[in-house]
């Protein structure tokens, strides 16, 4: 029996907005130019601003302001960002399997693994059995 997930926050958001969340989380905090500048293939300066104002609107995102520019953080903490984009990921490529996900991504012929990282998701799995019960 699969585990109950939580609602994917992020199902609000467009891809543009996701993307915009992604490097304000990895820059933790960042100016319109900084976005656009970390964006492949961004839109207009004036897009970004508007594409901004919807996500403070959602309460993904809120704005503070430094000399003449707003500087905008995250609302949502990386953590819960991650996880609501894994999920995603997994019901968008994955048909909602874990097991396809993690199968797809072991496979990988260029990936390799050290004996503590394979223990550490053999027990990871072990802990997941356990919360099942």
């Amino acid at each position: 029996m699969a585990k109950k997930r939580k609602p994917d926050p992020f199902k609000q958001l467009s891809r543009r907005e996701r993307e915009i969340l992604e490097i304000i989380h990895r820059l933790e905090k960042a100016t319109v130019s900084e976005i656009i500048d970390a964006m492949d293939k961004p839109p207009t300066r004036p897009a970004v601003r508007a594409l901004l104002t919807v996500m403070e609107k959602k309460k993904y995102v809120s704005h503070t302001k430094s000399g003449r520019e707003f500087v905008y953080t995250a609302s949502i903490a990386k953590e819960d960002a991650a996880a609501g984009l894994l999920q995603s990921l997994i019901n968008n490529f994955f048909g909602g399997s874990l097991k396809n996900a993690v199968a797809t991504h072991l496979a990988e012929s260029n990936t390799e693994y050290s004996e503590a990282e394979l223990k550490d998701l053999t027990e990871i799995v072990d802990q997941a059995r356990k919360q099942e019960r």
